[in-house]
């Protein structure tokens, strides 16, 4: 049975930052938010679209209102992500992500003269960061909640989704 399924699975070739993802201090829900965001997996608006679904595109936190929401424009581009970018960078004393590629996301955390458990929480809040993003597009977009991007209120509502 064991031989079948080896033959019968589909192989990928392994990417070298899965194990920085897939760990004991990243919660399961971050890993497979960043997964599916990494492999170009999310529903955005440009994605719908591509599948055949007709809908007028916004940026969900109504900050960059003339732009049509994508992966990129979700975490990278919008003016919501950015502060908060800005700000975890504030917090560690470096500088912010400025690529959606989380090779180059991944290879800048390694890079950084940081002892491995700084490394673990740099990796950790980084993952933390996307998952707070697309948690408020999605308060946003379905609940039509306000989002406020104070630092205060990230850390709430992280402790409040990941009891310790």
């Amino acid at each position: 049975m064991k031989d079948c399924y080896k033959a019968c699975r589909l192989k990928f070739p392994r990417v070298p930052w899965a194990s920085s993802i897939w760990c004991r201090h990243i919660h399961p829900k971050f890993s497979i938010l960043v997964w599916k965001k990494f492999h170009d997996r999310l529903p955005t608006d440009d994605h719908l679209q591509r599948r055949g679904i007709r809908l007028a595109s916004v940026c969900a936190h109504g900050a960059s209102p003339s732009n049509i929401e994508s992966i990129f424009h979700v975490f990278c581009d919008c003016l919501f992500a950015i502060s908060l970018w800005n700000w975890l960078a504030m917090v560690f004393r470096t500088f912010p992500p400025t690529t959606i590629c989380w090779l180059e996301i991944w290879k800048s955390i390694e890079s950084k003269p940081f002892p491995s458990q700084l490394k673990n929480l740099w990796m950790t809040a980084s993952l933390s960061m996307i998952y707070v993003i697309w948690y408020s597009r999605n308060k946003r977009l379905f609940d039509d909640c306000p989002v406020n991007i104070s630092s205060r209120s990230i850390i709430v509502s992280l402790e409040k989704d990941c009891p310790s």
